[in-house]
């Protein structure tokens, strides 16, 4: 059985390895900063793909890019292998890990690494579908569009996503690629005369239709526009299937986008990935990983509803029949859907910074069976880069994160993530020394 090794316990030193195929049932890594929490998550993503588990990773902050480093920093880097040598990490295991993962680097809307070519999901699906397949990918195409407009709409109840999902519905049935352009003439000048029973200038009025397809236009006329349809398109089939007997490593890092593109993006993508799940058999095994980091503002609580949070809540309730776990990290779990929490079976626990915080992961604990008062006392004993691990099946455990095998340094540059994603030259490292690294064990 394959085990990712995530450090050792703080009484006593054995190793902390967590099973594989455990995050078929979901997880959560939670910790403010300061805690270690980018570490530990580094940590965990190089054991998947150690493991040989493919991973799509979404980055909002850009510090998962650092798995692109596998040199010693600039300056420290004495010290930095010295305390990879104090976790038994040796130069040849670094390239031996380096060697076995594919890693790839994507900037949606952007050219600074791979480019992804958004707008795709306009064009209908090449394959057969059946017709709840087909509404589902209409209904989250619809969702993301009107997230980029700044809508929040419900699939149901709301004018604008009714009208647009007829639209491209009845567009892709003609057999039909629409783009954003015709969609907005269409928009304004509806197919249908009605929609339902209500004649659609009812339904939809043409000032409400005009006020909606000046938002799209103003996407439309933007600058920016055109590296939204530059690369690879969102292809969850791809970025699972190993690449030459390496595993694939998928970063999606979106910093450089505006919060309204970046939940654009992530809706399309987690939409694509919650119908791939579909098309798969039934598994016990640890296929793949959604990893999410700094899952803040994209799974909120009720009555919040961003393009992002249906599909991720859909994953998290059915991708692990089919052997697709997906990991959450956050600093402030009360933001986090309660329902997201109640279906992750690993949780991995840093220090909190407020009490509302603590209480949302106690209650939780306390709901899987721990006891609210030795909850409690272990949360209160953690110190930066110590974690508590539960697992319903296993004693909770305090343990100290393992050093990791790739640099950490915070954020890539624009020209740090040109050189990775065109590698004619090692991306450059900064100058400044590197942080969230845990610091050598004892000896």
């Amino acid at each position: 059985m394959n085990t990712l090794w995530l450090g050792k316990v703080v009484a006593g030193g054995a190793r902390v390895e967590v099973a594989t195929d455990s995050l078929v049932t979901h997880g959560v890594c939670v910790g403010m900063t300061g805690s270690g929490k980018t570490g530990l998550c580094i940590a965990l993503l190089e054991e998947l793909a150690a493991a040989g588990v493919p991973v799509v990773a979404i980055d909002p902050k850009g510090d998962l890019t650092n798995l692109a480093l596998t040199e010693p920093p600039v300056e420290g880097a004495a010290s930095w292998q010295a305390g990879q040598a104090s976790w038994g990490i040796t130069a040849a295991d670094v390239a031996a890990w380096k060697a076995k993962v594919d890693l790839r680097i994507y900037t949606p809307g952007s050219n600074a690494a791979e480019g992804v070519d958004v707008l795709a999901a306009l064009r209908r699906p090449a394959e057969a579908e059946d017709e709840e397949t087909r509404r589902e990918r209409v209904i989250g195409t619809v969702s993301a569009l009107l997230g980029l407009a700044g809508e929040e709409a419900d699939p149901v109840r709301s004018p604008a996503h009714v009208v647009l999902s007829r639209i491209l519905s009845e567009a892709w049935a003609r057999g039909d690629d629409p783009d954003l352009e015709q969609l907005v003439a269409l928009l304004l000048d509806p197919p249908f005369v009605k929609v339902g029973v209500f004649p659609t200038d009812r339904f939809f009025p043409p000032d409400d239709r005009f006020a909606l397809a000046r938002k799209l236009n103003a996407v439309l006329v933007s600058p920016a526009f055109a590296a939204w349809n530059q690369g690879s398109a969102l292809d969850p089939e791809r970025l699972f299937a190993p690449s030459a007997g390496k595993t694939p490593v998928h970063i999606f890092t979106i910093a450089h986008l505006s919060e309204v593109e970046r939940q654009f993006f992530v809706g399309l993508l987690l939409e694509r990935v919650a119908l791939w799940t579909r098309s798969l058999p039934g598994s016990t095994r640890l296929r793949g990983l959604v990893f999410f980091d700094e899952v803040w503002g994209y799974l909120p609580p009720h009555p919040k509803n961003p393009p992002t949070k249906r599909p991720l809540l859909t994953l998290l309730k059915q991708a692990r029949a089919v052997g697709i776990g997906v990991m959450l990290a956050t600093q402030n779990p009360v933001d986090l859907d309660y329902k997201a929490l109640s279906n992750t079976g690993t949780w991995l626990l840093g220090r909190l910074q407020t009490r509302n915080d603590r209480d949302r992961v106690a209650d939780g604990l306390s709901t899987a069976g721990l006891d609210r008062s030795m909850v409690d006392q272990l949360l209160d004993s953690l110190q930066p880069r110590r974690f508590l691990l539960y697992q319903s099946t296993k004693t909770p455990a305090v343990f100290d994160v393992r050093w990791t095998r790739t640099t950490l340094t915070g954020p890539l540059t624009r020209s740090q993530l040109r050189a990775i994603a065109r590698p004619s030259q090692p991306p450059p490292l900064p100058p400044s020394q590197p942080f969230g690294a845990p610091p050598p064990a004892p000896p």
